[in-house]
């Protein structure tokens, strides 16, 4: 949990100030969302000089600039990885990608701001379901079961 609890706070640092940029979450968005060749290198580098910058915390949790580095799913740190080899990542990355997942879907989804009147009308588990869904869809190899599975339990 100490671990996760610190790359929660320090995966995004490096733009953190940008929430148009926080927005992004593959390449794809480049394009649709009018991004500078600037923003592009400084988004696509973000995981790796957010942990160049973690290393130099004191007693920082063995294995947190891991999860940080490959929280877009590219083991080296760079760029968005259109389909995650979940085999190449550490199964705490895999638990960050899945609630980083849920939590981006839950605060920044487009399609969540349009069904808005869930909070009003609906009961609260039908966010969550829709959520659940919608990661289901995404994260579909064996690696990802077990921590969905997780998630959906704890609802």
């Amino acid at each position: 949990i100490v671990k996760l609890s610190h790359a929660s706070m320090f995966h995004d640092l490096e733009i953190i100030d940008r929430p148009e940029l926080l927005e992004l979450r593959e390449e794809s968005d480049y394009s649709s969302n009018n991004i500078s060749e600037q923003d592009k290198k400084l988004v696509s580098r973000h995981a790796l000089n957010s942990s160049l910058f973690m290393q130099d915390l004191p007693d920082l949790p063995l294995g947190v600039e891991s999860i940080i580095i490959q929280h877009h799913g590219s083991p080296r740190g760079i760029g968005f990885v259109d389909k995650i080899n979940p085999a190449k990542l550490s199964k705490l990355t895999l638990v960050f990608i899945i609630a980083e997942s849920f939590v981006h879907t839950l605060l920044l989804s487009r399609k969540l701001k349009n069904l808005s009147y869930l909070h009003k009308k609906q009961h609260e588990n039908q966010k969550i379901s829709y959520i659940m869904s919608k990661i289901e869809k995404e994260y579909t190899s064996n690696q990802y079961r077990e921590i969905i599975t997780a998630l959906k339990e704890s609802f």
